[in-house]
C-alpha cells in the first residue's frame, strides 16, 4: 500500500472507530477491498450484543459521514455486522478483543498436527498466546509456530 493510501486508510479506521464508540461498540476488524465497487467490511461488538438495528444505524452514518472516502475510492459498498461466532482470529487487534472468549485452536506443530484445543484465551502477543484449559489447570502458552489457526469457539464449553 503506497502512502497517500495508507493514510487515507488510517484516517478511515480512525473515523470509524470513532463513531463505532459512539454507539458503546467495539471495533473488531476493518477490511477494505477495491475493485469496480470498493466494500468497506465492519465487524463491531456490542456488550449487549450486535444487534441488526445497530448494524444499520451504523451504516447509514457511515454513509452520510464518511462520503470524502468515495470521492477517493470511487463507488463504495458497506457491509457492518458482527464478529460472527466463529470468527477465525487474525490480527492483533482481534486476539486483544477475543481475551477472555472461548477459542478453537488447531495446531500445526508436527507433534500436534490437526489437534483441536479448545480453551479460554488470556492473551496474545508477539511469540504467541497464553491459554486456560480449565478453571483450575495453569495457563498455557503456545509459540505461534505451533498453530494452524484460532477462531472463536461457539460449541458448548
Amino acid at each position: 500500500m503506497n502512502r497517500p493510501h495508507r493514510r487515507a486508510y488510517q484516517r478511515l479506521r480512525r473515523r470509524i472507530q470513532a463513531i463505532v464508540r459512539e454507539y458503546g461498540a467495539v471495533l473488531v476488524a476493518l477490511e477494505v477491498r477495491r475493485g469496480r465497487e470498493t466494500l468497506i467490511r465492519v465487524a463491531v461488538d456490542h456488550p449487549a450484543g450486535t444487534t441488526l438495528a445497530l448494524c444499520r444505524t451504523l451504516t447509514l452514518r457511515f454513509q452520510d459521514e464518511l462520503a470524502w472516502v468515495e470521492a477517493r475510492l470511487g463507488p463504495l459498498r458497506w457491509e457492518v455486522s458482527s464478529p460472527g461466532v466463529d470468527r477465525v482470529l487474525r490480527r492483533p487487534r482481534e486476539f486483544r478483543w477475543a481475551a477472555g472468549r472461548r477459542v478453537r485452536i488447531v495446531r500445526k506443530d508436527p507433534d500436534h498436527a490437526g489437534r483441536v484445543i479448545r480453551a479460554t484465551l488470556l492473551d496474545a502477543g508477539a511469540r504467541g498466546i497464553h491459554i486456560a484449559l480449565q478453571d483450575q489447570a495453569p495457563p498455557q502458552f503456545l509459540p505461534w509456530s505451533s498453530i494452524a489457526n484460532v477462531r472463536l469457539d461457539s460449541g458448548p464449553a
